[in-house]
C-alpha cells in the first residue's frame, strides 16, 4: 500500500468511526428518554396504588364501624 492509500484508509476509518459514535450517542439519548418516560409512568402507577390502598383502608374502617354499630344496636 502506498502512503496515499494508507492515508485514504485512515480518513475513511475516522469517518466511519465518527458516524458510529454519533449513531451510538443518538441511541443513548433515545433510550435515556424512554427510561425517563417509563420512570414517570412507574411513579404515577405507584401513586395510584398508594391512593387506592388508602381508599380501601378508609372503606374498611367505615365498614367495620357500621358493622360494629349494627352489632351494638341488636
Amino acid at each position: 500500500m502506498s502512503e496515499k492509500d494508507l492515508l485514504r484508509e485512515y480518513k475513511t476509518t475516522i469517518t466511519d468511526l465518527t458516524k458510529d459514535k454519533k449513531e451510538l450517542s443518538d441511541t443513548i439519548v433515545e433510550k435515556d428518554s424512554r427510561i425517563k418516560k417509563i420512570l414517570i409512568q412507574l411513579e404515577q402507577a405507584n401513586q395510584d396504588v398508594q391512593s387506592a390502598g388508602k381508599k380501601i383502608a378508609e372503606l374498611e374502617r367505615k365498614l367495620n364501624k357500621k358493622t360494629n354499630n349494627q352489632k351494638s344496636n341488636r
